[in-house]
């Protein structure tokens, strides 16, 4: 269990790279946070089917909300 815990810290450690190299990029073409980028980090978040389907309602409020 314990060498699965320390996997699981790397693989998101990595992951979270990854983000923030994606954001840079992003912002560097000119995209700005809430005016044309939007970006939620969820630090209490969980990586699971059920951890998603609550928060999968963030950008279903942002692409149908009424303009």
């Amino acid at each position: 269990m314990k060498n699965h815990f320390f996997s699981l810290i790397i693989f998101l450690t990595f992951l979270q790279l990854g983000i923030d190299k994606m954001l840079e990029v992003l912002y560097d073409n000119n995209y700005n946070l809430n005016e044309n980028l939007y970006y939620i980090k969820d630090y209490k978040a969980e990586h699971f089917e059920s951890a998603w389907a609550n928060r999968f309602h963030y950008p279903l409020l942002y692409f149908f909300q009424n303009k």
